[in-house]
């Protein structure tokens, strides 16, 4: 497992993520981040069973695979890093050398499969199940279509030892989780993702529903016909539409060439995100405010600490900048998307 990923990239990750970490001393791989790397981009994730959480980040990935580190360790580490580019050597035995600039080290982690996957117990499955059944009751009327999750548990890549069993278990879910919502509304569609970034779909069931759709996420690789070949082909085998359901993160030029491929091929489209603090690769740029932006700082070691006072004013602002009203408007990103006629 090799990738470089920029250190303030990095850090901003671990930042989110380092705080939902288990204290039980039976499982030592809950105070561990579970790193996925694969297809340009990391995914951090860490649980105490009860919340888990994740995010991700953009990264150059030269050999993919996962591994788990001490998340507290490494966002310390990391956080006094100078500037620049980090990179990763894991070994098979998880010791993960890292690198930036003239700083060496190394750190041993525990294996992947270690980490807890995704529910594998009835009661685990029938809590689910509640629970979509109760979104499907308290949405019913509002929406127009139900999308049972989003880039699902990062168990998809057939780098794990138990990788069949693991995605029978996924399939299940999403199978019951599905059935849970027909119990409420048997009228609107149903999308279903695969494993990993939401494209892995081996092991998929056949069918079971008249009204499912698969998606499919497509980020930073070449707008050509054997970029979506493999989503084409499940279409045909499962007589299923197929839509993209997330896309996004890159030039107006790959824009308006990803939307233009896929309509050509009947494909329907979602752009993420919507809007993003000062990032102009979205239809709303969201205003930092300087209260905000000097907590930002702090937590990536690179300014002093705000007083709470600051600190609840910039939230509290950002919050407010968060309204479209707020929001500027990319008409570029826009024309990109839908050009007019």
């Amino acid at each position: 497992m090799k990738f470089k990923v920029p250190k303030s990239k990095l850090f901003e990750a671990l930042s989110l993520v380092q705080n939902i970490v288990g204290s039980r001393s039976a499982l030592p791989v809950l105070s561990n981040v579970l790193i996925s790397a694969e297809e340009g981009s990391l995914v951090l994730t860490t649980t105490d069973i009860d919340i888990t959480m994740r995010c991700r980040c953009e990264a150059d990935v030269a050999t993919p695979g996962k591994v788990t580190l001490p998340v507290k360790k490494l966002a310390s580490i990391v956080r006094e890093l100078d500037e620049g580019i980090v990179s990763f050597d894991v070994e098979g035995n998880e010791i993960a050398h890292m690198r930036c600039s003239s700083y060496k080290s190394k750190i041993n982690g525990l294996p992947a499969r270690e980490f807890p996957p995704a529910p594998t117990t009835r009661e685990e499955f029938e809590a689910y199940k509640n629970w979509a059944r109760a979104m499907a009751e308290g949405y019913r009327g509002c929406v127009h279509y139900w999308a049972i999750w989003n880039e699902p548990e990062g168990f998809g890549f057939e780098v794990v030892q138990d990788y069949q069993e693991r995605v029978k278990v996924y399939c299940d879910l999403m199978k019951e989780a599905a059935q849970a919502i027909r119990e409420v509304d048997r009228r609107h569609l149903v999308i279903v993702e695969g494993n990993g970034w939401g494209n892995n779909y081996n092991g998929f069931p056949d069918p079971w529903d008249g009204n499912l759709v698969m998606s499919f996420h497509k980020y930073w690789n070449p707008n050509t016909e054997e970029a979506i070949a493999p989503f084409l082909a499940l279409r045909e085998e499962y007589r299923l539409p197929i839509w993209l359901g997330e896309s996004g993160e890159n030039t107006n030029e790959w824009f308006s060439e990803c939307v233009a491929l896929v309509e050509k091929h009947g494909i329907g489209w979602a752009w993420w995100p919507y809007k993003k603090i000062g990032n102009p690769r979205c239809i709303l740029t969201v205003t930092a405010p300087d209260d905000f932006a000097k907590v930002v700082a702090y937590w990536n070691g690179e300014g002093e600490r705000p007083s709470r006072e600051a600190a609840r004013r910039g939230l509290v602002q950002l919050v407010e900048n968060l309204k479209r009203s707020k929001g500027r408007f990319n008409a570029e990103v826009a024309q990109a998307l839908i050009p007019n006629p």
